[in-house]
């Protein structure tokens, strides 16, 4: 996608959280340490309304400093070389605050759109808490599929299909199918393709990379099918399977010895599951 690229800045200290771009998941940080980084969201992010949350495991003292917090801020920059601008930041310092809250710093005109309120609560299920801010960003952004997707009823005939599609996949990691495990990537390489403005020999290589490189040193995990979930993003638009207590479903052990696992975001179609994400 060519003119602007964004990403987000990103500072975690001391906080359990998970952060959010339209209802997908970015980043998952369950440590309570510290993490800098910066992340693309060109693949998240769509024309006019969009939405950045936290979800934050609540404190478990009443004493909390105020460096402790999660701070981000959404950044653009105008082209390869070009100076990155901040859009708008969403952050969260010191003690969670008790109920609803609402803090308009920040929130107006900003120089690709406008900024909505922070908001702070408890959600009610899950006991998190939620941050959040919408924007509205005049972009050259584009509308991709998952946005349009109908929404994924949640039951046992959903989860099934799903077994049944991960069991397929996984079968063709054990046959070593690389090309057919590809192909089933190709909504998602065409779409970062768009996204990055990246040619496609480089997006297959970076979505072939693991599968080529899983061979007989590999280990490849046999998931407990029975223990998998149903996951949502995207406001019930996309799914995934996931365990409970190790999240992705499908993992292997790397030549050296590391556990790194498979993970989709599936969109439904025409009774067919697509990778998204």
């Amino acid at each position: 996608m060519k003119g602007h690229d964004f990403f987000l800045e990103i500072s975690i200290f001391e906080r359990r959280c998970e952060i959010h771009v339209n209802g997908i998941p970015l980043l998952r940080d369950t440590s309570g340490g510290r993490i800098e980084t910066r992340l693309p969201v060109n693949h998240l992010l769509l024309p006019g309304a969009n939405r950045l949350e936290w979800l934050i495991v609540p404190d478990e003292t009443d004493f909390v400093p105020d460096r402790v917090g999660v701070d981000a801020r959404l950044m653009y920059a105008a082209g390869p070389g070009q100076e990155p601008q901040p859009v708008a930041a969403l952050s969260q310092k010191g003690a969670l605050p008790e109920g609803s809250t609402e803090d308009a710093t920040g929130a107006g005109p900003t120089v690709l759109g406008t900024a909505g309120p922070v908001q702070i609560w408890q959600d009610a299920r899950t006991g998190l808490a939620m941050v959040r801010r919408d924007l509205t960003l005049d972009a050259p952004l584009l509308r991709w599929a998952w946005a349009d997707a109908s929404p994924i009823p949640d039951g046992d005939d959903v989860r099934d299909s799903l077994v049944e599609w991960y069991r397929y996949l996984h079968a063709l990691l054990i046959a070593g199918q690389t090309d057919t495990l590809i192909a089933l990537h190709a909504e998602k390489c065409a779409e970062l393709e768009t996204a990055y403005s990246m040619d496609t020999d480089r997006v297959l290589e970076e979505i072939a990379l693991p599968y080529v490189h899983l061979d007989e040193s590999w280990r490849l995990q046999t998931p407990d099918w029975s223990a998998s979930e149903l996951d949502f993003a995207a406001d019930g638009r996309l799914v995934r399977l996931f365990d409970p207590m190790t999240g992705p479903l499908i993992h292997y052990r790397d030549a050296v010895g590391l556990w790194r696992s498979f993970d989709f975001w599936l969109r439904i179609e025409g009774g067919q599951w697509v990778i998204a994400r």
